[in-house]
């Protein structure tokens, strides 16, 4: 299903919610921090907009790391493999204070060489360069009250994934042009950049492509245990600095296009500031949990908010090195200004604030309903700064002319600022009908059994899309329903389990993103953004069948 979303581009929500230790994280980027000393890893499937909200369109991933406790524990791991691979996690956990507060460390390091050198600069792509320490506190007075506090900080510093180039429309237009410091066509190099693929190298942005940020995230949860009802307070924090990206997207040594830090020397030559992105994300949940009317009755309730800001997050694109692209002509070039025309530099400011409810009805031993529903508001603030280069070709240069501009700044002057604000709200309501297999159906071939049908409700949060040289311009949220019947059954003792499911979700306003040209200047510039499509529908089926043949092999 395409309902995820890999893009770290601050302009797009995640379709699938991240939690760790019911702490949200709200960017896909994000989502990519070690989780150092996990216990356990749930996935749920579909929308879980209910109880999880915005960005679980396509579902949500939770993840439960291994809290201290009274017994004193440790362990030391090391890995190590080709490519220069060392993976080493240290662990140490066990009591402070009087079997009251307990307290874990985990550092955790990791480094390996990629897996694709650069046919040209020898670089490697493909690399891992991550730290990380995740320090744990956990309190406990007794039966009624228990406290966890968890803090992590890692560092990711890395080049980015190679690329190989192919030409789907080799008749384009950019096709022909040329790069300064570069002879070649992107036509020839293209074909270089298959070639090379055969002897597993790369040939790739002459500026090296570049993935790194530090995070600092924080949690408390806080729990009191009353007769049949759990008061939560679940408190996140995430913070996220020295911050860059950089994607090659052409696969060839000839442009730049994503390239984040030709784009951030471009910005800091006419001094933007393009080399402090900032983002800061608070999150409070209260959580009612209990039972009633004699545990016929399960129920949660709570109240969710959340904060987030970011601040001067870089954009544009920056086609060719020192901001230039060439139309070969004979013996000499024809310099274009073509994709360095413009930088932005925006500020987000995005807030949300949610009740939402779950309702589990025991109607007998075989039958069970469930309802839930959530209601959200959300806000969303952006403002951004528009810079043009102010630089006019040169004209008709010879080759050596043109090679000189590779280390070019462009000249950028702040024409315009914008400010958008926009609000939405969204109602998620979910259905659950189960029906669980009695005893008297129990065999020796099946164990156990239920058959289910479900309907359920999600959202992909709306925003903003800054297309270059138009005005910002709001997008809708995305919204999802989805339909399921399936049956999961347990056979042979519980050595096997089968399950199965038909399903059907219907999108409306999907969230699309697109290239736009606007023609209306020379040369044309481009840029990406997102927009709302019409709507679009998923029909499909699947079956899961895992089984112990033996002890000790699962398949």
């Amino acid at each position: 299903k395409r309902q995820g979303q890999n893009n770290p581009n601050v302009r797009f929500e995640p379709g699938v919610g991240v939690y760790v230790d019911n702490i949200y994280l709200p960017r896909a980027d994000t989502q990519l921090v070690d989780i150092v000393n996990a216990q356990s890893i749930q996935v749920l499937r579909g929308p879980q907009g209910t109880l999880f909200g915005r960005n679980t369109i396509g579902g949500a991933i939770l993840v439960n790391t291994v809290k201290p406790g009274p017994e004193a524990s440790g362990f030391a791991e090391l890995d190590l493999g080709d490519l220069d691979r060392q993976r080493a996690r240290v662990n140490v956990s066990g009591p402070l204070i009087n079997d009251r507060l307990f307290a874990g460390l985990t550092v955790s390091r990791a480094r390996e060489d990629g897996y694709r050198e650069d046919a040209m600069t020898g670089v490697d792509y493909g690399d891992t360069n991550k730290d990380a320490v995740l320090a744990q506190f956990r309190y406990e007075s007794g039966e009624l009250f228990s406290s966890d506090l968890m803090l992590f900080w890692s560092k990711q510093d890395e080049n980015a994934a190679p690329q190989v180039c192919e030409a789907v429309n080799p008749a384009a237009a950019l096709f022909l042009l040329t790069a300064p410091g570069v002879s070649e066509s992107y036509a020839e190099q293209c074909a270089a950049s298959g070639r090379l693929n055969k002897e597993e190298k790369v040939l790739m942005d002459r500026i090296t492509s570049r993935f790194e940020q530090e995070n600092i995230l924080g949690g408390i949860t806080l729990a009191w245990d009353l007769e049949n009802v759990t008061l939560k307070s679940i408190t996140g924090y995430l913070g996220q600095d020295n911050i860059t990206k950089g994607d090659d997207t052409d696969a060839t040594n000839l442009y730049t296009l994503l390239n984040g830090s030709e784009l951030r020397r471009q910005a800091l030559g006419s001094g933007i500031a393009g080399d402090d992105q900032e983002r800061t994300f608070f999150s409070q949940e209260f959580q009612v949990t209990g039972t009633a009317f004699d545990n016929t009755l399960d129920y949660t309730v709570g109240v969710f908010y959340s904060s987030e800001e970011i601040d001067n997050n870089l954009g544009g694109v920056v086609t060719g090195p020192g901001g230039w692209l060439g139309v070969p002509l004979g013996e000499q070039v024809l310099p274009l200004l073509e994709g360095a025309r413009s930088i932005t530099l925006n500020d987000y400011e995005n807030s949300s604030l949610a009740a939402f409810s779950q309702l589990n009805f025991h109607l007998s031993d075989m039958w069970q309903v469930t309802l839930g529903a959530r209601y959200t508001y959300e806000e969303k603030e952006s403002s951004q700064e528009d810079y043009d280069s102010q630089t006019p070709s040169p004209g008709l240069l010879t080759r050596e002319a043109f090679d000189e501009l590779e280390d070019f700044l462009q000249d950028y002057t702040l024409t315009d600022t914008q400010v958008a604000k926009d609000d939405w709200t969204e109602f998620s309501p979910a259905l659950t009908v189960s029906m669980l297999f009695p005893e008297e159906w129990h065999s020796e071939t099946l164990s156990d059994g239920m058959l289910y049908l479900s309907g359920a409700g999600g959202f992909k949060a709306g925003g903003f899309a800054p297309f270059v040289d138009e005005q910002l311009t709001a997008f809708e949220p995305e919204t999802l329903w989805t339909y399921e019947l399936g049956f999961k059954l347990d056979l042979w003792g519980q050595r096997a389990r089968l399950n199965g499911a038909f399903y059907y979700s219907e999108y409306d306003d999907m969230q699309l993103n697109v290239t736009r040209t606007d023609f209306s200047v020379q040369p044309p510039a481009t840029d990406d953004g997102i927009i709302n499509a019409g709507e679009a529908k998923i029909t499909g089926a699947e079956m899961e069948l895992s089984f112990l043949p033996v002890e000790g092999l699962f398949v």
